[in-house]
């Protein structure tokens, strides 16, 4: 475990950092987020790996599915993990992101959603195509 000097006092990564917003398992927190993950795990992995560090959406979301196939989808989902953890200085609780991500994958991406929904404010959404306006004609006679 990595090793972290505060105010003159060493304690382990669990501890440093800032809490996350949301516990894992807490996916009835958001009703939305929970039924999204269940019926498309992959997809939602994908757009948290893009907000994450920007990395392609359906690359990600492809790369989960294959690994997932072999029940080794846990792989790249550890690592967006632990650069979410890094990027907001979040600890790594309840348990390792090895844990976490292995055992209890979909609470696992639902809380990262739920993180990054905090983060951005209530203003999120998922990223779909906006809905085009048809063109008004009007008719002279």
């Amino acid at each position: 475990m990595d090793k972290v000097d505060v105010n003159d006092g060493v304690f382990s990564a669990l501890e440093a950092g800032v809490p996350w917003t949301t516990p894992l398992s807490g996916c009835f927190d958001d009703v939305d987020t929970c039924v999204y993950g269940l019926w498309c795990l992959p997809c939602l992995f994908g757009q948290n790996a893009k907000q994450i560090d920007g990395t392609d959406c359906t690359t990600m979301c492809c790369l989960y599915s294959l690994l997932g196939c072999l029940g080794m989808c846990w792989i790249p989902h550890v690592l967006k993990r632990k650069i979410l953890r890094q990027k907001y200085s979040l600890r790594e609780e309840p348990c390792e992101d090895s844990f976490a991500t292995c055992c209890c994958g979909p609470c696992a991406v639902c809380q990262e959603t739920r993180e990054l929904k905090a983060r951005a404010g209530s203003t999120w959404i998922p990223r779909v195509a906006p809905v085009r306006q048809q063109p008004v004609v009007a008719y002279r006679r």
